[in-house]
């Protein structure tokens, strides 16, 4: 669960900037925060996207492991996989726009050992 929440926040506190990175993590930890406390079922409809949120389920595999509870473990890994996945192509993406917007606005960063 932490690799996925991790790469979120390297990718976007790249492009947010120190100033900006507190917001998006207050945010990022009341959205996948607010799914896990009930089941997403009898919750209202606007919690739908809890099924693909990393802490819904990071926390789904954990009961079945640890309660037995109905065996998801597969779909949980493969979703928990898949913002991993994500969170690697997004982060050199970003990393990338972020350098060519810095030296767009200096010149002189683009040679550094020259």
């Amino acid at each position: 669960m932490s690799e996925t929440s991790g790469l979120a926040l390297d990718s976007l506190s790249t492009l947010l900037t120190a100033a900006y990175t507190p917001f998006f993590m207050m945010i990022w930890i009341i959205l996948n925060g607010s799914v896990i406390s009930f089941p997403v079922e009898v919750m209202p409809a606007f919690f739908s996207y809890g099924y693909v949120t990393p802490f819904y389920n990071a926390s789904q595999a954990a009961r079945a492991i640890v309660f037995g509870t109905k065996n998801t473990i597969g779909d949980n890994m493969g979703i928990l996989l898949m913002w991993v996945l994500l969170s690697c192509i997004s982060l050199p993406l970003i990393q990338w726009y972020v350098r060519r917007r810095n030296t767009a606005q200096d010149p002189k960063q683009e040679k550094p050992y020259a």
